[in-house]
């Protein structure tokens, strides 16, 4: 339905806007009702369909985009290329109005700037801060606003502040309510597993600024409380509990399926908590739920939003202190640690990604806080979105020897046993 409604968006006055916007999504909201198919509505296709994703990196190889390129914009590439980044699966084809990239790492910066030449749409990009400081946050406003004038001259409509208000404080409460279920996840038995998790996600990454999402996160939290009162957990049987560190294989999420046969759970991880939840990080690395929506005013001294200059200083603090994917490296190697003896983990699993060097950025050492901490762990290779780069017989066999170093044994427990 996302994606859908792309196609015919102009039809009903909206403004299309390609590009990786979903840290954003209410500062958008300002312009109304928008469609946003980032650089290509295929993504999630393309991972699945492994011969077609194959094609458009094949396709983004022969124009020059080799392996030093970050996979997941290669494979945004390859359907621009391709002609797939506007191509309507019923034929027609749409134009979006405007490419525009919170840049917090190179490569999409890179692959906004040749999108919009490719398709011949103005572009504006602005630069993530890497620093907590007065001035970063000062910056951030003031590129901001330049955003949101740049746009009411692209487009020729009016910024609407009160819309961006109310998305505001959409965001913050499903991503509050997002951090409380993540949270949840500390009990024992978990009552979710990490690829339940990664899916429940998703709302947030498409319509978090919205009133159902938040509804729908509400319900969410809800339900998670309800399955630790009543002892439910993700799949029947949790002998060991694990953490999984690095972006995901997106085009094998059944990775996180296969402790399962072992009886072990995949019950956190940085990039599933990172997205899109909002989170107090602490000087030892604990990740705390960030504080409610009128306790964050409270901390800005803000009664309510009444000016759009308040409402872009609440923005740029939620980005900047509260959303952990704002910008490269996360945090210190702490965290690795501390995620383990906070939720409860006896062992952990690093995807050291070929395809994104942000993500991998630190990993390392994160591994030696957790080996020094006399924490199991181990690692595999891959990316994120080539599936080529994905060697099924190696990473099995070293999750394996893993496992049963733990001192487990395979079970007959089904990976889509209920809980």
């Amino acid at each position: 339905m996302h994606f859908r409604n792309t196609w015919d968006a102009h039809d009903r006055s909206e403004v299309v806007i390609q590009g990786l916007v979903e840290q954003f999504l209410a500062y958008f909201a300002g312009m109304g009702d928008f469609a946003n198919p980032s650089f290509g509505p295929y993504f999630t296709t393309l991972m699945r369909d492994h011969q077609a994703g194959i094609r458009v990196h094949e396709a983004a190889e022969a124009a020059g985009y080799g392996s030093n390129c970050c996979t997941a914009m290669r494979c945004h590439l390859g359907q621009m290329l391709q002609g797939l980044s506007s191509k309507n699966p019923k034929g027609g084809t749409m134009k979006a109005d405007m490419v525009f990239q919170f840049s917090n790492c190179p490569a999409i910066s890179k692959m906004a700037q040749i999108f919009a030449e490719h398709m011949d749409i103005p572009h504006f990009i602005i630069d993530m801060p890497y620093s907590d400081t007065p001035e970063s946050r000062d910056y951030l406003v003031s590129m901001m606003q330049e955003g949101i004038e740049w746009m009411e001259k692209i487009t020729g409509r009016r910024y609407d502040d009160q819309k961006l208000f109310q998305a505001l404080k959409n965001e913050w409460d499903a991503g509050w309510y997002l951090a409380k279920v993540y949270e949840a996840n500390k009990a024992i038995p978990a009552p979710f597993d990490y690829r339940q998790l990664w899916s429940l996600r998703l709302p947030s990454v498409i319509m978090r600024h919205k009133n159902e999402t938040v509804q729908f996160y509400r319900d969410l939290l809800a339900e998670a409380e309800e399955r630790v009162k009543q002892g439910i957990s993700a799949h029947g049987v949790e002998l060991c509990r694990l953490t999984h560190e690095g972006l995901p294989p997106f085009y094998n999420m059944n990775i996180f399926r296969y402790p399962v046969r072992y009886g072990a759970v995949v019950v956190a991880g940085m990039e599933v908590f990172a997205s899109f939840a909002v989170w107090r990080r602490l000087e030892d690395g604990t990740w705390r739920a960030a504080p409610t929506w009128d306790e964050l005013l409270g901390e800005l001294r803000i009664e309510e939003l009444r000016t759009r200059e308040d409402a872009l200083r609440v923005m740029a603090e939620e980005h900047i202190r509260y959303l952990p994917n704002g910008s490269y490296p996360y945090d210190k190697p702490a965290q690795y640690v501390k995620r383990v003896e906070d939720w409860k983990a006896g062992g952990v699993i690093f995807h050291l990604d070929r395809g994104c060097r942000g993500a991998s950025c630190g990993l390392m050492e994160g591994r030696l806080a957790v080996s020094q901490a006399g924490i199991p762990n181990v690692t595999y290779e891959a990316s994120q979105a080539d599936c080529r780069d994905y060697d099924e017989a190696q990473i099995t066999d070293r999750l394996d020897s893993f496992l049963e170093s733990l001192g487990l044994d395979r079970t007959e427990i089904s990976a889509e046993s209920p809980g």
